[in-house]
């Protein structure tokens, strides 16, 4: 749903780097790659972290990469990219929820400091707890891209935000598990994700 959402702003998809904030959200992005690659190609496309350097340098899909934290000496953690560079792209960062915003301005901050030209942050739960709101307002991100999975109230919006409905979503859900049809299959449809705000 997000995927189509992003594909939907026109942007080059070429010039895309899908960014995994931490090892947990890759299962995340590949999935994400691999609809907008398959949107591309016209037919479904099973991506994996052997191909995408080869999709991405033909110029026929995003790149994606994944950020790597340890900790070195200590306490100090530092952030390692693994895959395609983001330097001069359009970095989209894909996570789950945002809770204290954490993650995705780590993230952020690191698409940042490599050279990333653009970043769009895109997350299905949006919790913003303790200081979210204010932290995602100093950070990095040019575009926040959330669902409407939790209400947000008017004064945590954000001029660079963008909540997207999920009514169309669960209602083709709720339709198929009411005619026993397969919920994964709508996985497949292309949907026009609503703007709310």
């Amino acid at each position: 749903y997000l995927a189509d959402y992003i594909m939907s702003l026109g942007l080059p998809m070429d010039q895309m780097v899908v960014v995994a904030p931490d090892e947990g959200a890759v299962k995340r992005i590949l999935p994400f790659v691999a609809r907008v690659a398959g949107r591309l190609s016209g037919e479904p496309v099973a991506y994996t972290l052997m191909t995408q350097s080869d999709s991405q340098s033909k110029g026929n899909g995003p790149g994606f990469a994944i950020i790597d934290k340890r900790r070195s000496g200590g306490s100090t953690r530092q952030a390692h990219f693994i895959g395609s560079s983001v330097e001069g792209k359009l970095a989209v960062l894909i996570d789950d929820m945002i809770t204290t915003g954490g993650s995705i301005i780590g993230a952020a901050n690191a698409a940042h400091e490599r050279g990333a030209r653009q970043i769009y942050a895109a997350c299905t739960h949006a919790l913003l707890c303790d200081k979210a709101v204010e932290r995602l307002a100093a950070s990095p991100i040019d575009h926040l891209i959330l669902c409407d999975t939790v209400p947000v109230a008017k004064e945590k919006r954000l001029p660079n935000m963008q909540m997207l409905s999920l009514a169309s979503l669960l209602g083709e859900a709720i339709k198929r598990i009411h005619r026993n049809d397969s919920v994964s299959e709508m996985f497949k449809l292309q949907m026009e994700p609503q703007l709310i705000w």
